[in-house]
């Protein structure tokens, strides 16, 4: 569990399972700590969210070099971890191992769920 998910929950301002279900209601108000958020109305998070990706990737899209443009540090990399080539190419191959095993715990953990698993058990 993150802290975006334990403080709230100590705190006793919301729970973090039934948090999104604020999304399926006609006109419901997604909170942040037991406070609405103004913009909080799901057509109006999808539009913020829709523009802002459409800028990052059109920025991306203007990239000449097709390496900088599926890896494309700058102000992505602030830690400048793409500096040094051959660290970068050890972190891009840890970068895929972590999504992968990630996929892998997700998948699990969801079988687990829906069923009635004796290994989960």
């Amino acid at each position: 569990m993150q802290p975006g998910i334990l403080v709230p929950e100590a705190l006793g301002l919301g729970n973090w399972v039934k948090a999104q279900e604020w999304a399926a209601t006609p006109g419901g108000q997604a909170t942040y700590l037991g406070q609405p958020v103004p913009w909080g109305t799901l057509p109006i998070i999808l539009a913020i969210e829709f523009v802002a990706i459409a800028f990052v990737e059109h920025q991306r899209s203007m990239e000449k070099d097709t390496e900088k443009k599926k890896y494309p540090g700058g102000a992505f990399d602030p830690l400048g971890y793409s500096k040094d080539p051959q660290k970068f190419e050890e972190y891009k191959v840890k970068e895929i191992k972590n999504g992968n095993l990630t996929i892998l715990a997700y998948g699990s953990v969801r079988t687990c769920i829906i069923s009635i698993n004796p290994i989960c058990i």
